[in-house]
């Protein structure tokens, strides 16, 4: 989970389990060393000393160079009012990065887990590939040396073919995980964000051998497109499940306390909304459970969308049709579990789905339990029900 401001009034930590902390807001190069050799870890090690009072890892996810560091200073904007400078361009002199990253690691050796080396370089880097691959590997070699427990994870390209050039370019192949970000393009359906960007990257991976990392989604959410709340927790549930059968080992959301994008706090901080409620419930389904079967699992469909020949991840077409998902699930227990859904964006649609003998109660993303009725016919929405035992 990522969050955006913890250390305000509210919205607190997150209410709602969390099995790894995403990166610390306004933690990057600029807001530490606002001059050369003056460091301000202040908001960082808040960020960490917050993650570990709650039991969690956090990652650091490197983007943006200081005004004073910059090649070319037309590269720099003022996000907002106060803050200094964030540059997209290239270093006039590569050891002032190995500086900066020389300390951070070693100041947070052990205690932050895991270094994502750019954080979407095709949206926030205006250098060239050649110097994002310099970068990257000053950034790696200092990791290695330093902190070698640390995971480090692979620049968070939004675009597969851009991951694809950065790799043909020399970028380093020795990554502990491969990452991307699975945002919604068109439409916000969670079925083609996730299968269309976990293909796109896979297809990458398998291309440079490296078939074998962990594939991590180090931020994603809905968007902005979706405002109604059963949806919303429609969403969330459906997104996760999916990431897990397609085997993407960790799942980043974006964010807890972001009121544009992901957001699954009320304005108030005081009660969470219909999709924290969800997120929660699938957080207890899928610790420690698996679904049987290759990266695509167990999770069979009928209807949806059919491919249109594009490059991923655009290659679908909008001829539509709702899906109806059927995913098998081994609990953390070892016991056998099946989440099921329809994919209509229309909440009211229903699926009469007939219970397999096995299954006794059935659970909602709204927390209830229900027994299986005596006839096995159970009304299926957008919204995941999971049966169990």
């Amino acid at each position: 989970m990522h969050t955006i401001d913890p250390f305000s009034s509210y919205p607190p930590f997150p209410s709602v389990p969390v099995g790894a902390f995403g990166k610390g807001a306004r933690t990057l190069w600029p807001y530490v060393e606002t001059s050369p050799g003056v460091y301000d870890w202040s908001r960082l090690d808040a960020y960490v000393t917050l993650s570990e009072s709650h039991g969690v890892k956090m990652m650091y996810a490197a983007e943006a160079v200081p005004e004073w560091a910059v090649a070319d200073a037309s590269t720099c904007s003022v996000p907002f009012v106060g803050a200094p400078p964030r540059c997209s361009g290239m270093l006039s002199n590569i050891h002032c990065w190995d500086d900066f990253v020389t300390a951070l690691v070693t100041r947070y050796k052990g205690r932050i887990a895991a270094y994502e080396l750019w954080n979407e370089p095709n949206n926030y880097f205006t250098g060239t590939i050649a110097d994002m691959v310099q970068l990257t590997r000053h950034f790696h070699d200092l990791i290695r040396a330093i902190d070698p427990n640390a995971l480090i994870i692979s620049p968070s390209y939004t675009v597969s073919n851009d991951l694809d050039a950065y790799f043909a370019a020399g970028g380093t192949p020795d990554v502990d995980v491969v990452s991307f970000h699975a945002y919604p393009d068109l439409l916000e359906d969670p079925e083609l964000i996730t299968r269309s960007w976990v293909s796109a990257q896979r297809a990458v991976v398998s291309k440079y051998g490296l078939s074998g990392k962990a594939l991590w989604n180090t931020e994603g959410s809905w968007g902005s497109g979706i405002t109604d709340q059963n949806l919303q927790a429609a969403f969330v549930a459906r997104y996760f499940i999916l990431s897990l059968s397609r085997g993407v080992a960790r799942t980043y959301w974006y964010a807890w306390d972001n009121q544009q994008v992901g957001v699954l706090y009320t304005t108030n901080g005081l009660n969470p909304t219909p999709a924290a409620i969800a997120y929660q419930q699938v957080y207890n389904w899928l610790l420690g459970a698996s679904i049987a079967g290759p990266y695509n699992g167990q999770c069979s469909s009928s209807g949806g969308y059919s491919s249109n020949g594009a490059p991923a991840p655009y290659n679908f077409d909008y001829t539509y049709a709702p899906s109806f998902y059927t995913c098998n699930l081994t609990s953390a227990a070892g016991s056998a579990e099946q989440v099921v859904w329809q994919t209509s964006p229309d909440s009211t649609l229903t699926t009469t789905y007939v219970v397999p003998s096995q299954f006794s109660k059935y659970l909602d993303i709204s927390g209830n339990t229900t027994t299986v009725p005596s006839n096995r016919q159970v009304t299926v929405t957008n919204k995941p029900v999971l049966f169990v035992p």
